[in-house]
């Protein structure tokens, strides 16, 4: 198990965007050339959405998903994306 987990932490280490991780070309081109603008929040439900995901940051995706159906309850029109 020890060999098994050295073998997976020098792949990390040695890992390259080239070496076949299995990303199309436009992720590649993304990761490689990210946006240099700051990118703009113009929608409330994503951004609730994001907020709520970042306060829950260490809780489970349950939790997640059950503080998303409360607020979904209080407010059935918002689109909080999951």
């Amino acid at each position: 198990e020890l060999q098994r987990d050295m073998q997976f932490i020098l792949a990390l280490h040695n890992a390259t965007l080239d070496d076949g991780a299995g990303l199309i070309r436009d992720a590649l081109e993304r990761l490689r050339n990210p946006p240099q603008a700051q990118a703009r929040l113009d929608d409330s439900d994503i951004e609730h959405g994001i907020s709520l995901f970042l306060a829950l940051e260490h809780a489970s995706e349950s939790a997640f998903n059950k503080s998303r159906a409360a607020a979904l309850h209080r407010h059935p029109e918002d689109n909080i994306p999951s």
